[in-house]
């Protein structure tokens, strides 16, 4: 089993002892998609917004890679994420599930619309800065383009 792991789509570096995976014989990998500060300010900005998807083909880039280099296989490939990195995950798989055999989404942000359209919960008008004003029709139907919930449904 091989591992991607991502904790949330901003400037968030996770503390992890990865060295306990290798000596199980588990690839223990993090993938520093588009949004994240890792790279730069430039690759945070095409990451948010109206580039928000850019997060999501990053992440299915690199599982792609990391298959195609033999580094693992879509049997084995699991992904993980928390927070904003449980939307990462949920959209994914949504727009890839045949790429991936296990995914852990912990205390997933799920669903993006009824949260980002609610600014009466805490943080919410702040994050519309990261996410965009769901008010206003390009950013909610871009945001329900990839929230994974509403993404589900179409499915059904």
């Amino acid at each position: 089993m091989d591992l991607i792991h991502c904790y949330s789509m901003a400037m968030v570096l996770t503390r992890v002892n990865h060295g306990e995976f290798c000596w199980i014989g588990v690839l223990f990998t993090i993938a520093h998609i588009r949004g994240g500060g890792e790279m730069g300010r430039k690759w945070y900005e095409n990451g948010k917004l109206l580039k928000k998807k850019n997060t999501f083909t990053d992440f299915i880039a690199y599982a792609e890679y990391l298959i195609e280099k033999k580094y693992c296989s879509k049997e084995k490939l699991s992904i993980d994420g928390r927070s904003a990195g449980g939307l990462l995950i949920g959209a994914v798989l949504n727009m890839r599930p045949d790429l991936f055999n296990a995914a852990v989404a912990g205390v997933p942000f799920v669903d993006v619309l009824t949260t980002v359209l609610d600014p009466t919960i805490p943080l919410t008008t702040s994050e519309w800065e990261e996410w965009g004003d769901p008010r206003r029709e390009e950013f909610y139907y871009y945001m329900k383009s990839y929230s994974p919930v509403d993404m589900t449904q179409e499915f059904y």
